[in-house]
């Protein structure tokens, strides 16, 4: 009885510092969960999926033009325009109702490296227009694991 409670112990300890450093985590959510940033038009969303050093640097720029700005005008004109660019769709092209096209990915494929910190996925992404006008395009999307989250390094057409 005590060896089957310490084998008990092991496994279970196994599981949690295999789902502590992110092992059962999927590069597929991490592409689902930018495709519905996308489509919520979720800028925050976006970010967090993509590579950390490209994001920090949009997001110091984005600083950087707000404070210049506000320095100026004594308005943030980052913080005021950046939640109104999903309205301004329809200003843009007039055809259009303001929506953007929505995204959907059907994961084809994943190959990852023996240490699962790096992923390829490859995946068909369909575009549908405000009419139901659909467009699929064959893509592979390359991911890195860093601090035990997956993030999009690059996305390729096939």
């Amino acid at each position: 009885m005590a060896i089957f409670r310490n084998s008990a112990i092991v496994v279970l300890l196994c599981l949690v510092g295999l789902w502590y450093f992110g092992y059962f985590d999927k590069p597929e959510d991490t592409v689902a969960k930018f495709g519905d940033s996308v489509n919520s038009l979720d800028l925050d969303g976006i970010l967090e999926t993509l590579n950390p050093e490209e994001t920090k640097q949009v997001r110091a720029v984005s600083n950087l033009l707000g404070t210049v700005s506000e320095a100026i005008s004594g308005v943030n004109v980052v913080d005021t325009i950046v939640p109104l660019l999903p309205s301004l769709v329809g200003y843009v092209d007039e055809n259009s109702d303001g929506s953007m096209p929505k995204l959907d990915f059907e994961f084809l494929h994943t190959d990852m490296n023996l240490l699962r910190t790096e992923a390829t996925v490859e995946a068909n992404v369909q575009f549908t227009d405000e009419n139901g006008n659909t467009e699929e395009q064959a893509c592979t999307i390359y991911l890195e694991k860093q601090d035990r989250k997956w993030y999009i390094m690059d996305m390729v057409d096939q």
